[in-house]
């Protein structure tokens, strides 16, 4: 089905959430589950917003590492200064960590932090059976290299 999965070909950063609702609007009866970077979500998080004024029922996931990993790995490819000193200036969303559950929740979303990969299994459930936007901050490892 080709209105089963949304994305880019290329980068795409801040692209996840509005896009998200973007479908929601576009096929209001389907269930809209976001992937979505932690770097990312902070170029759009204002949308969150938007899904809870609106009652979009999307359901964000944001995978979270801490980072621009991706920007992490495409400077890292080019082999310059920030790759020979393991130096990447501010591409760490560290100190303070941010915390998506309690932005969501400012924004009128819910939002739940999972530490472990099994818990997301029941907090989709849960977000696909309710009836309101719904945000899980999904903790990964944030090592690079």
């Amino acid at each position: 089905d080709p209105q089963c999965y949304f994305g880019l070909r290329g980068g795409g950063i801040g692209w996840g959430i509005p896009a998200a609702l973007g479908v929601k609007l576009a096929l209001p009866d389907r269930p809209v589950v976001a992937l979505i970077g932690d770097g990312s979500a902070m170029y759009s998080y204002q949308g969150l917003w938007t899904a809870a004024h609106y009652g979009l029922k999307v359901i964000f996931i944001i995978c979270n590492n801490t980072s621009y990993r991706i920007l992490k790995e495409r400077t890292y490819a080019l082999r310059g200064f920030s790759a020979q000193l393991n130096l990447y200036v501010g591409m760490d969303l560290k100190n303070p960590e941010i915390d998506f559950p309690g932005l969501a929740k400012a924004l009128g979303v819910k939002g739940e932090k999972v530490e472990e990969i099994k818990e997301v299994k029941g907090l989709l459930k849960e977000a696909l059976e309710g009836n309101q936007p719904y945000l899980i901050d999904v903790r990964l490892d944030p090592s690079f290299l």
